[in-house]
């Protein structure tokens, strides 16, 4: 599984950026793919993920695209990192892997937990965060990844809400903090797509209903404009004397 965190530091050259906290190495700087490249048309425009939040505003996300699963958390507020910083300083988290059902229902409890307990979370993640003077910021992976074992291990949680429909989204606001929650399920080219398959199945036998109608007209009506068929008598044998 991977881990992502964006965060600020001091300097005015460490800016909020995101980092890839490997599970050993140092972190580097890069954004989670399905951030960067994941979108889908919605009424004729392109919308990335990154359209449908606000950084400073508390979100949860659950996103898959090309085979990845991702659950992004935003606007965790750092408390402490504030205090010496003046300024307001926030943490988002990320986490990506494989999309199979066993990480969809892994992510699930995570964001539940996380609508849950809220507060629990963010100090989780203020304490796995802090200044660095190289980079911004360091982060502590094993702090994160103690958190997503341990809400692995915890039972009975609540699913986290899905869209009624196929590449959809929700909106849920939760009182204390407000929590936008998402779920995106986006289009992906390498699968067939079902419903546009299904309509144009439909479209061709009405198309093909259409045709037989209009072939049936035509030759019914040529048939009632031709003129009657008159065989022509034979001579009567006193005609001929």
């Amino acid at each position: 599984m991977e881990i992502y965190v964006q965060s600020c530091g001091i300097a005015q050259e460490h800016d909020y950026r995101w980092l890839k906290i490997p599970q050993q190495g140092t972190p580097y700087p890069e954004i989670p793919r399905i951030l960067k490249e994941a979108s889908r048309i919605d009424n004729g425009s392109k919308v990335r993920l990154t359209d449908l939040y606000e950084s400073q505003e508390p979100t949860l996300m659950i996103a898959r695209d090309k085979g990845e699963l991702l659950l992004l958390v935003t606007a965790l507020e750092a408390v402490e990192r504030t205090k010496v910083y003046r300024r307001q300083v926030r943490n988002s988290v990320a986490w990506v892997t494989e999309d199979t059902e066993e990480n969809k229902q892994l992510f699930n409890k995570i964001a539940t937990q996380a609508k849950q307990e809220w507060e629990y979370l963010r100090k989780v993640i203020d304490g796995a965060v802090d200044f660095d003077d190289q980079n911004g910021f360091i982060v502590n992976r094993e702090l994160i990844q103690h958190y997503v074992e341990y809400v692995d291990y915890v039972e009975d949680v609540d699913r986290f809400e899905e869209g009624d429909r196929e590449y959809d989204f929700i909106r849920v606001s939760s009182p204390q903090p407000k929590i936008a929650e998402i779920y995106w399920n986006l289009i992906d080219d390498n699968k067939p797509n079902t419903k546009l398959a299904i309509y144009f199945s439909f479209l061709s036998l009405i198309i093909l209903l259409l045709v037989i109608v209009l072939t049936f007209y035509i030759l019914t009506g040529n048939s009632a404009q031709e003129p009657p068929f008159y065989e022509t008598p034979s001579p009567s044998p006193t005609s001929q004397m």
